[in-house]
């Protein structure tokens, strides 16, 4: 809460998207604080499916860097005004 409270005092107009992935410790919070401030005030929410392929190291692996892009793409794709 406290790093999009800095994010909005330093660019008022942004439009933030929180992300957070499905089942994960932060997820309910970072949803929460989206849902409260809303999307008319520009908090927008992107939820993301827990990884379906991951390297060794547990991180993505390129295709589903892939798959999370679409994901971004999409989201980002409502968000009106965004590139105006």
């Amino acid at each position: 809460k406290a790093l999009l409270d800095n994010i909005r005092s330093k660019y008022p107009d942004a439009k933030i998207l929180c992300v957070a992935i499905t089942g994960s410790k932060y997820h309910d919070t970072i949803k929460g604080i989206a849902d409260e401030r809303g999307e008319d005030n520009n908090y927008y929410m992107l939820t993301l499916n827990k990884f379906q392929s991951t390297s060794i190291s547990g991180h993505p692996d390129i295709e589903e860097d892939e798959r999370i892009a679409e994901q971004f793409i999409a989201k980002i794709d409502t968000i009106e005004g965004l590139w105006d």
